[in-house]
């Protein structure tokens, strides 16, 4: 029996996006909240990976329309703000036109945003250094909220780093996308930066010829595989390399429970396993090495580097509407 999810620790601000009258007649779901920036002097913005031409991924940050948060709030899902920036850092510090943090009369600023009690939004933020406990990250009208990123470096005296949660989905079977958990992640939020880390995708990757699960040229059992699952990935600057290990004959799919574990070294060693809370299988991956392929792409490892980035893909051709649910998530080292 699985425990109710726990409220977000981080504000919501769903109360001062719709008028109180609406407000008070939606029922929110509990622990369900999308976690958003606020950068550039308050502007609401969400986190967007999408793919370089090297074939690398990126992260952005991208000013969050209004009308897309007052949809998300009347769907019944909270808006959470997880961190902001310096105030008044300048466009071109955030990196350019492509950070399209313009600050428009179509986006949200936080000392915009009425409360129900009269006052301001509340410019306290969050240091960037700590996972939520329960998130949810959704595309809406082709646009993903929710993707996050926490800062941190490597203790000096500890080698491994650790996530664990539990997983459900609505949609991302038919979404063609995949999601990313990166640990020892490179620290900056701010700018337009190339992702760097070593860690885990569940989702359909399919697509990628020999490697992805349910790939038919892929090694077996990967290529048998249902297309909706979990394999490691490592990212560097320059590219990444996607490994058919942890492959497994469970699928992951919608409408499920699963929890799981994934650890990440030093040494750049990768393992994880995970659970079908609904049936009780279990999918316990063979650990793999990525030090070669980041050794042949010319690119250092940085064992230094201790954040974590959690967040879907969206670009691989879907267009429906999708919604994944983290609960129960602890990070940590040893």
């Amino acid at each position: 029996m699985q425990s109710a999810p726990a409220e977000t620790e981080f504000p919501k601000y769903c109360n001062g996006i719709l008028k109180a009258e609406e407000h008070r007649t939606i029922a929110y779901a509990k622990g369900s909240a999308i976690h958003l920036y606020a950068v550039n002097g308050g502007v609401l913005s969400y986190l967007d990976f999408r793919q370089t031409k090297s074939g690398g991924r990126e992260s952005i940050l991208r000013s969050a329309p209004r009308a897309a948060m007052e949809s998300i709030c009347r769907g019944g899902t909270e808006i959470a703000v997880i961190a902001s920036d310096e105030p008044k850092r300048s466009i071109d510090d955030l990196g350019g036109r492509d950070s399209e943090l313009s600050g428009d009369s179509d986006s949200l600023r936080l000392d915009q945003i009425p409360r129900e009690d009269g006052a301001k939004a509340n410019n306290t933020f969050y240091a960037v250094g700590a996972v939520p406990s329960s998130f949810t990250i959704s595309r809406v009208s082709g646009i993903v909220y929710g993707n996050l990123r926490v800062n941190g470096l490597s203790p000096t005296n500890l080698n491994t780093q650790w996530i664990s949660f539990n997983y459900a989905s609505t949609g991302y079977a038919t979404s063609t996308e995949h999601l990313l958990i990166v640990l020892f992640s490179n620290s900056s939020i701010i700018r337009v930066y190339l992702l760097e880390g070593n860690g885990v995708i569940i989702g359909t990757n399919s697509d990628s010829p020999y490697v992805g699960c349910g790939h038919p040229l892929a090694p077996a059992p990967a290529n048998s595989s249902p297309p909706y699952n979990a394999q490691y990935e490592a990212w560097w600057r320059t590219g990444n390399a996607v490994y058919p290990q942890g492959c497994g004959s469970s699928p992951v799919g919608d409408g499920f429970l699963h929890h799981f574990d994934i650890q990440a070294n030093k040494f750049q060693d990768i393992w994880f396993q995970r659970q079908n809370l609904n049936s009780g299988v279990w999918t316990v991956a063979p650990a793999i090495n990525s030090a070669a392929a980041r050794s042949a792409s010319g690119v250092a490892w940085n064992p230094a580097n201790g954040g974590v980035a959690i967040g879907s893909t969206n670009d691989f051709g879907g267009t429906n509407d999708f919604s994944i649910q983290f609960t129960s998530v602890v990070t940590g080292w040893f």
